[in-house]
């Protein structure tokens, strides 16, 4: 999941976490303060994900 505003994944976290309720889904948060790009859905900030350094991840 990819969005301008770190509003919108929390969001978007809240929303997953519902649907796959019951389910084994690892997040992945990159955003803010935050870098972990493992997981089965990753959500990330364009301003973080159009960084070089996680770019070429």
């Amino acid at each position: 999941m990819l969005a301008h505003r770190e509003e919108l994944l929390v969001q978007a976290v809240r929303t997953f976490r519902r649907l796959l309720w019951g389910r084994a889904a690892r997040f992945g948060w990159c955003a803010g303060s935050a870098s972990e790009l493992a997981g089965d859905v990753v959500f990330a900030s364009v301003q973080k994900l159009s960084r070089p350094e996680f770019t070429a991840r």
